[in-house]
């Protein structure tokens, strides 16, 4: 019986270690890179793009120049380098993404009506996001990043870019996130505002205390 084991866990870990070396093949590399692609680009109905995907055993994904158009075939997200991390792969029916990092990145939010750009996509994840099964992220590592805001419903921009942005997220429940500890370096923050399209009838004026800060509705 021990014999038997022995040859059974061999087999096993052999077949890992082969599974292992052909994600290192850059035929099949570009395989999954078209494969995630199309998976992606399906899944949220819009033009997506990735140059390469790489895998590390059992916990990691890397992908490389991905972009995420809006359905006006404006960029929405671009990242130069995508990674994740996740736990409990192979031992676990639910793993859960723990660590997002992201270098050279760009996000683009942009309205010209009352809908955002991405609202197609907080449509194609509604039934999901209610649900933190897959959520249990604890770091966000982000490099040379860009973010930025430009509501022309309303009549403001904003940009925020930093050289580092690092955040340990203490929970996430619902629509709120909890964070303990926020590192940034050389951080830029600029926030611009003008006319607007909406209609006058349609704004709304929101009381604010003295010596306090609001955003735009």
């Amino acid at each position: 019986k021990l014999f038997l084991l022995r040859i059974v866990l061999s087999s096993f870990v052999g077949l890992v270690l082969f599974a292992y070396l052909l994600l290192m093949v850059p035929f099949i590399q570009n395989g999954l890179s078209k494969w995630v692609a199309i998976k992606l680009s399906n899944q949220l109905k819009t033009e997506v793009s990735v140059k390469q995907v790489g895998f590390s055993l059992f916990n990691s994904l890397d992908i490389q120049d991905l972009l995420i158009r809006d359905q006006h075939k404006d960029s929405l997200v671009f990242a130069h380098r995508l990674k994740l991390r996740m736990s409990d792969v192979l031992f676990s029916k639910t793993p859960q993404l723990k660590y997002i990092g992201l270098d050279g990145g760009k996000i683009h939010l942009k309205r010209n009506s009352a809908n955002w750009n991405y609202q197609f996509i907080l449509d194609q994840f509604k039934d999901t996001a209610t649900s933190n099964k897959h959520w249990g992220i604890q770091k966000i590592d982000f490099s040379n990043f860009e973010f930025i805001e430009e509501d022309n419903w309303i009549g403001q921009k904003m940009i925020f870019a930093s050289q580092n942005f690092i955040a340990n997220i203490q929970s996430m429940k619902g629509g709120t996130i909890e964070m303990d500890k926020v590192t940034l370096n050389k951080p830029f923050y600029l926030i611009a505002n003008y006319d607007g399209n909406r209609p006058q009838n349609e704004r709304t004026i929101i009381p604010r205390k003295k010596g306090s800060l609001y955003f735009n509705p």
